[in-house]
């Protein structure tokens, strides 16, 4: 006896490929704004001063809390908000019924292959007639449009669509192979607040003591804590490249930021 087909879906009616995307990068935009967001309130508001460990955990988390929103809005029949906005749906690829939990959270781990790939997962979905991607194979699914477009509007998701995986292949190529990630930057500005600090102690050894110190350890100690000022200079200098020369009329700090590039930064002061 033959499955019951599902009546709301009609058989045969694949989403294209340029619905797909925009849904899914609607989907992606949500979950990194609020990962942003919330790093950027711990940061700024909190007070907040991440290591290594803390961020990769971090983002970690959200990518898992991102792989548990698309498998349990993927299956049951309920819909991801992008998916839900551009009007389609994911069903089980030979029933046309909703997929199982079990199949929809494969499917969503699915996705993990077109994001490091530069979006080379999805791009399969070009090269099949039923435009099932990786995680469409991993998922035993197909993904239909739910309610029928207009040429204008099927016009403006393909144009949109092609603009977005474009955009968003370059933003992937930029931010893995060219530019500092945002971390990363965090930790050089880190290492010139942390020179601003000690510029501030050396600045106050000279009100007191009418001269500059080339000793960092005697600048420790005329700080009020001796064992936060030094944990503060090891959690954002590398210990190698700390120099201060001191004059009579100014001082000059160097030092290498604990970034992937070791980039030295510098304060020089003068009466």
């Amino acid at each position: 006896m033959s499955e019951t087909k599902n009546p709301s879906v009609p058989e045969n009616t694949q989403a294209s490929v340029f619905e797909r995307a925009i849904a899914f990068l609607l989907d992606v935009s949500l979950f990194i704004s609020l990962c942003f967001w919330l790093f950027y309130i711990l940061v700024k508001f909190a007070g907040w001063q991440p290591e290594d460990a803390h961020i990769q955990a971090w983002f970690a988390g959200f990518g898992v809390l991102f792989i548990l929103y698309c498998a349990l809005l993927g299956c049951g029949g309920r819909r991801t908000l992008g998916k839900a906005l551009i009007g389609i749906a994911v069903v089980n690829k030979d029933t046309l019924q909703p997929l199982g939990f079990v199949k929809s959270f494969l499917r969503a781990l699915g996705y993990i292959v077109g994001l490091i790939t530069a979006f080379g997962g999805f791009a399969l979905a070009l090269l099949n007639k039923r435009r099932r991607a990786v995680h469409d194979f991993l998922g035993g699914s197909i993904v239909v449009s739910t309610r029928e477009k207009s040429a204008a509007e099927s016009a403006v998701v393909a144009a949109m669509g092609t603009a977005l995986m474009g955009m968003c292949a370059f933003f992937v190529y930029y931010a893995f192979f060219i530019a500092p990630s945002a971390y990363q930057k965090m930790l050089v500005a880190n290492a010139d607040k942390e020179l601003e600090r000690i510029a501030q102690v050396q600045i106050y050894h000279r009100v007191v003591y009418g001269s500059y110190t080339p000793d960092i350890v005697r600048l420790g100690l005329i700080s009020g804590d001796p064992v936060q000022f030094q944990r503060e200079i090891q959690r954002n200098l590398k210990r190698r490249g700390f120099s201060m020369g001191v004059g009579r009329d100014g001082f000059t700090l160097k030092a290498v930021a604990k970034d992937k590039k070791e980039t030295e930064v510098s304060l020089t002061y003068t009466d």
